[in-house]
């Protein structure tokens, strides 16, 4: 071998072991990051909390006490991913993004350029559908959705509806008798009957666990069981800052009658029939002295909604000195929605016959009519106190004809048939005339019509 040859080969082996040391190197790192992957994407987060009613109320005694929780959904962040074929932006066109009918992706779009993205969160197990604002140039438009793992779910086109149905995890609802403490059951409802003994306050705790998630942290279910346990109907107030709610009982499930109530602390007497909106603790006692456990009840608010200004003269003369001054006002009713069905018992339409409802003498619904098959429907509104008067325009077939007249709750408050003048009249609300001596920010100084003005803070 040439002095040459033998440089050559010495060079040839240094540089293979060169390589050689790289590749073990780079082999190690691969299989580090490989392993690195799996190690990180087996870890999972930890499920929510479930949901359940707290506290529950049993009579003692029962054979059974069964208790229910419910899994919670896990909240998923997708991923909208949009492109255009030709680089310019959408030019108008963009998606709207619903979960189960809620929307969760409003106008979605590329300002310009081939790509864009947006972010949408919602529950797993939703179904997630699209609706399309109009551009031009759609054959442009496509898009992809990307799951948390930034995997693509769902691909689709300008104007896909997409109906994708997004998997749910599935859960396993686990009962303990303390944070931490021994397990005592799975599943709802589950029942407690065996674990309690007489009555009481009991503390029992629910985790749950799924597929893709470590267990969650405990929720708190409290059954009291006793020997009074009723039901209670709660009535609101009729307006804002009335004090006219109540509660009476609407079951009774164990006690002996009389039951009396104690509020917040108070004397056992009878229902009040003054409270205010808002929230009270109630003790039911039955006519042996037992008592209930405390149950929360909450005096609410009806919708709000502001009346109109009362009606008065508001240019007044009396003489001086006068020892009296009577100042009336009348409250403004509200404006309420009916709506109108209307019937024709062969179900061919009205055949040319029609209503008109008026209201105190106004038209309120002109010409309703059933123009062809067996029901229609048409909504009016009136005022509080006022009176409903029917016209008729007559055509054939009248012995047909037929009507109701339901409220904004479904309810019929009136019915009749072709030719009735009805005459209903609404019933009127109940609201407090409130006297002040300056327009805005004045002082109180009475309530009521008529309303003594002699001797106010006004004169």
């Amino acid at each position: 071998m040439s002095i040459v040859n033998l440089f050559l080969w010495i060079e040839f082996h240094i540089f293979a072991k060169i390589q050689i040391k790289k590749l073990n190197q780079m082999k190690k790192l691969l299989l580090f990051s490989i392993s690195l992957f799996f190690g990180l994407s087996s870890v999972k987060a930890q499920c929510d909390a479930p949901s359940a009613v707290s506290p529950l109320a049993f009579c003692g005694g029962g054979t059974s006490i069964p208790i229910e929780a419910s899994a919670s959904a896990a909240s998923l962040t997708y991923t909208l991913v949009m492109n255009d074929s030709w680089g310019d932006g959408w030019n108008g066109n963009a998606i709207t993004i619903s979960a189960d009918g809620n929307e969760v992706l409003s106008e979605a779009t590329i300002a310009n350029g081939s790509t864009g993205t947006a972010t949408f969160t919602f529950l797993e197990g939703s179904v997630l559908t699209g609706v399309w604002t109009p551009g031009s140039f759609q054959g442009e438009v496509s898009f992809d959705i990307q799951d948390e793992t930034g995997a693509v779910v769902y691909s689709g086109a300008y104007g896909d509806a997409i109906g994708y149905a997004v998997p749910g995890d599935t859960y396993t609802l686990n009962w303990y008798d303390a944070p931490g403490g021994n397990n005592i059951g799975t599943g709802s409802p589950f029942d407690i009957v065996s674990l309690t003994s007489g009555t009481g306050s009991y503390s029992f705790y629910v985790t749950q666990t799924g597929l893709n998630c470590t267990e969650s942290a405990p929720t708190e279910v409290v059954v009291n069981i006793t020997d009074v346990n009723v039901d209670l109907l709660i009535q609101d107030v009729s307006c804002i800052g009335n004090t006219d709610g109540t509660f009476s009982i609407s079951n009774v499930q164990c006690g002996s009658l009389p039951f009396n109530f104690s509020v917040d602390g108070g004397a056992f007497g009878p229902a009040p029939t003054d409270l205010a909106a808002g929230t009270y603790v109630v003790i039911i006692e039955d006519g042996a002295g037992l008592q209930s456990s405390p149950v929360t009840v909450e005096i609410a608010t009806p919708p709000t909604v502001v009346p109109g200004p009362p009606a008065a003269d508001t240019l007044l003369a009396y003489c001086s000195g006068s020892s009296s001054i009577l100042l009336e006002a009348t409250p403004s009713g509200l404006p309420v929605v009916y709506t109108l069905n209307m019937f024709d018992s062969w179900g061919d339409g009205w055949n040319g016959n029609a209503v008109t409802i008026l209201v105190d003498g106004v038209v309120a619904l002109a010409d309703a009519t059933i123009p062809n098959g067996d029901n229609a429907t048409a909504n009016f509104v009136a005022t509080e106190g006022a009176t409903v008067t029917a016209e008729w325009t007559a055509g054939a077939f009248t012995n047909e004809v037929s009507f109701n007249i339901a409220d904004a709750d479904g309810n019929i408050v009136y019915s009749g048939a072709f030719n009735d003048p009805m005459g209903f009249s609404i019933p009127a609300g109940t609201y407090p005339l409130n006297w002040y001596d300056a327009a805005s920010g004045g002082n109180l100084e009475g309530n009521g019509s008529p309303f003594e003005a002699v001797g106010s803070g006004v004169m």
